[in-house]
């Protein structure tokens, strides 16, 4: 049987199916242990692109988060800023805001390129070159706990009238924070253990990763319906007793589950030791 191959289209600067030929291309360079690697340009601009990405995020939350948390300090009373809830929420900004600066530190840092993603020529540098990726994870943890936590005790508030579905509810909030700690305890040490040692089987225990981002999204999903539940039976309830509602209607209630969901956990773009984040 003969192999059959893609014809190479003719060099004509003006036509489509050269400059695709020309996007495509494949090239060899030397590998880390001195065989032939073969690269392309798509590899290489998924990796740009997702780089790019990750650090545009990163900077963006890096400005808004501290700037909720400046106008939260200044606009709060001062009574309020004692109170549980809102010092979670304001340790959970500025671990979310702490943890995308150092992300976008490591991002736009000079040891990290193609060679380094690639090939991981990552041997030239010291172990405290990776000193930034772990800290990263590091803030994470407590990051996903406060957020978790605060939650939790706001469901409490909602279920202020009702101690028997409170207490459930605090009970099954707390079993889901310790596993969800749990499993980022289990990733932190994995990766940096990875990062410090050059190990490459991050991309084969993705699942510890991919697990517990669904397991928090769940957990916040569940908690803002039951925020929407109580908000919209409390309307519907005051409503039928001839009570006032215009100050709350359906625009504050979007606004409010908008600032609820605002801190959602992205998917990192990266499977490399040396480039895995939270």
């Amino acid at each position: 049987m003969s192999a059959t191959t893609t014809a190479i289209p003719s060099p004509d600067p003006t036509s489509a199916d050269w400059s695709i030929y020309i996007d495509n291309q494949s090239f060899n360079i030397t590998g880390l242990d001195g065989t032939p690697t073969t690269l392309t340009f798509p590899e290489i601009n998924v990796w740009a692109l997702g780089l790019s990405r990750q650090t545009s995020v990163s900077s963006f939350t890096v400005g808004f988060v501290s700037m909720l948390f400046i106008v939260l300090l200044l606009v709060t009373p001062a009574a309020k800023i004692r109170k549980p809830i809102f010092v979670l929420n304001l340790v959970s900004m500025f671990l979310v805001a702490l943890r995308n600066l150092l992300e976008t530190i490591f991002n736009t840092s000079s040891y990290l390129g193609v060679g380094q993603y690639f090939l991981d020529g990552v041997f030239q540098y010291p172990l405290s070159t990776w000193t930034v990726n772990v800290l990263v994870g590091i803030v994470a943890v407590p990051g996903y706990a406060t957020i978790m936590i605060s939650l939790l005790l706001q469901v409490r508030v909602v279920f202020a009238a009702e101690p028997k579905t409170r207490n459930i509810f605090t009970v099954i909030g707390a079993i889901a924070i310790i596993v969800q700690t749990g499993f980022l305890m289990t990733w932190l040490v994995f990766t940096c253990q990875c990062a410090l040692n050059n190990c490459t089987a991050v991309a084969q225990n993705l699942w510890i990763y991919n697990t517990f981002r669904i397991f928090f999204c769940s957990y916040v999903g569940v908690a803002c319906l039951v925020f929407l539940y109580k908000l919209g039976f409390t309307i519907y309830r005051r409503r039928k007793m001839g009570m006032n509602i215009k100050q709350f209607g359906p625009l504050q209630i979007i606004f409010v589950m908008f600032c609820q969901c605002l801190v959602v956990p992205r998917k990192s773009s990266f499977s490399d030791p040396h480039l895995t984040v939270f």
